[in-house]
Formats: structure tokens, sequence, C-alpha cells
């Protein structure tokens, strides 16, 4: 698979297919198109009652989902639909009931948007549901990101240990994705799941954090689908002063890793940096490395 990311807005528009049609001269063969992003806000048309088309928006910004799926499927793309799990700014403004919520009572928030309680049975069948009417639709893999905890502090299930957290968390993931995969087997669609870069180094406390174990997740999916963007390392982090600088490094590390977690119960197909941020020199070349060396360690595509 060789992949690029599409927002819902940038579906919605005919431009996209010259783009598109650029990225398959050039090589590319999927897409991963946004079904509903952390704003909350579902792409196409749902027939669920908690779906809802975004700030400001009396319609969806992809007109319809079908005739979007055949453009692609005439193309010979293979088609992923990305859902945005657990921060969903849509669903936490109107129903505050099923957000996390800090010591006060106030929904849990961040970049704008409220993070809502995964382990809720209601945010459950929803978010399935949606991706539910995507396989009908003829897409060929649910990937879901944000299948996760908040990290940026958060802690209202915090135990007195960084394990009993873990343990607590991991096991609403793994229930989350378990369930999942009994609803979608009969469309005969992938799953995959967004992972954290750092999780690849195995940190009780970022499992603490996110609930994100590699091997639990490895079992109950298809693909892993690691963010292991060079830039998102801390400076230091594995002694490398720059860590944006060093794609090499990352990307063939975090790879590696991936894969020797997830031990082939999944594929290891990795996110790559394609924006500026914290890197002195972004370029094709930059981009290049990347795809390279996922290959060399054995990636399933990116």
């Amino acid at each position: 698979m060789r992949g690029i990311y599409l927002t819902g807005p940038a579906c919605g528009v005919s431009s996209v297919l010259p783009r598109v049609d650029r990225f398959i001269a050039a090589g590319g063969n999927a897409v991963v198109f946004d079904a509903k992003d952390i704003d909350g806000g579902v792409s196409y048309f749902s027939r669920h009652e908690l779906a809802s088309w975004g700030a400001g928006r009396t319609s969806p910004v992809i007109s319809s989902l079908d005739d979007m799926v055949t453009r692609f499927d005439r193309r010979g793309l293979y088609i992923v639909a990305r859902i945005a799990l657990f921060l969903d700014g849509e669903l936490g403004r109107r129903r505050s009931d099923l957000a996390l919520q800090d010591s006060t009572g106030a929904v849990w928030s961040e970049r704008g948007c409220v993070w809502i309680d995964p382990a809720r049975p209601e945010v459950i069948e929803y978010n399935l549901s949606l991706a539910g009417e995507l396989a009908r639709a003829g897409v060929d893999e649910i990937q879901f990101d944000y299948v996760r905890f908040p990290t940026n502090g958060w802690s209202g299930d915090k135990d007195r240990s960084s394990e009993a957290t873990a343990l607590r968390r991991r096991a609403v993931i793994a229930d989350f994705l378990s369930a999942a995969r009994d609803t979608l087997d009969e469309y005969g669609v992938k799953i995959s799941a967004d992972l954290y870069g750092i999780m690849a180094w195995g940190s009780v406390e970022d499992l603490a954090l996110t609930g994100q174990d590699v091997a639990d997740i490895a079992g109950l999916v298809d693909v892993i689908c690691p963010m292991i963007y060079p830039s998102h390392f801390g400076p230091g982090f594995e002694g490398r002063n720059r860590p944006g600088d060093d794609p090499e490094y990352f990307i063939g590390e975090g790879v590696r890793r991936f894969r020797e977690m997830a031990a082939g119960r999944a594929e290891v197909r990795p996110w790559l940096q394609a924006f500026a941020f914290r890197v002195t020199n972004f370029d094709g070349e930059y981009i290049r490395t990347q795809v390279e060396t996922a290959r060399r360690a054995g990636s399933r595509g990116w």
C-alpha cells in the first residue's frame, strides 16, 4: 500500500480527483479519507441519530459517499475510511454526559474538541455504527484513530500506580477493538488502528496514558499504523539532538520495534511525516528517505 491522506472537505470537491490522479501517476495506489475527524463532523450522510455534519454545516461535506467510492474504485485504489474515535468535538458539545470530565465536572477538552468516554456503550455503538455504514458502502478498510485515552493530563481513572492505570485503560481499548472485530467480520473489510510512535519503546508510563498495548492490539486488528513522525520525539530522545532531522533512524527503528511487538499477528504500515515541523530541510528527499527506510525495515507500505 502506498497511500495519501485526504481530509473530508477535500473529498467533497471535484478538484481532489486531479490531485489523486497525480498521486497515482507517481506510484500511489491507496487513499485514506476522513469519515469523522476530531471535530466530530461526519463527512458523509449517516443515518445514526448522534451524527452531525460539523459546526456551521447543514449537510455533510461529501455529498455522496457511494459516488466517491465508485470514483476511487474506477481508479483501482484501495480505500481506507478513517474514524477519529474518542476525541469528538460535536458529540462532546451536544452530549456532555458522554464526555470525560475533570474534577469540577467540566468536559475534558483538547484543541477545542472534547474527549469522549471510550467505555460508554453509546459511544462504542455510535462509532461501530459508522464503521458498519462505511463497510457497506464498499471501503476496503476501516481505520480507527484516537483509539486511546487523552495524554494531555486527564486523570479521572488514575490509580496510585501506573501499572494499575495501564491495565484498566488497556482493557477498555482492547474491548472496543474486540467489539469492532465482531461487528465488521461479516463485511470482509480490514481493520487498522493508529498508534503513537512512542509505543514502540514499550514504556509503562506511555501505556498508562494511552491504553495502547501493541501486543494486545496486534491480536485484534489486521494492520497497525504507527505514527512514527520523527519530529514528535523529544530533543535528546535515543541520543538524537534533533529527532526531526533523523528520519532514517526513527522510521527504521520504529518499524522494526513495532514488527517485533506485533509478532506477525498484524501488518505494520506506518504513517510518514509529510510536514515541516521541527525539520531543518523538509523536501522530497525527506519523504523519499522515509519511504525507502520503511520498506527496508519490513513495513507493508505506508
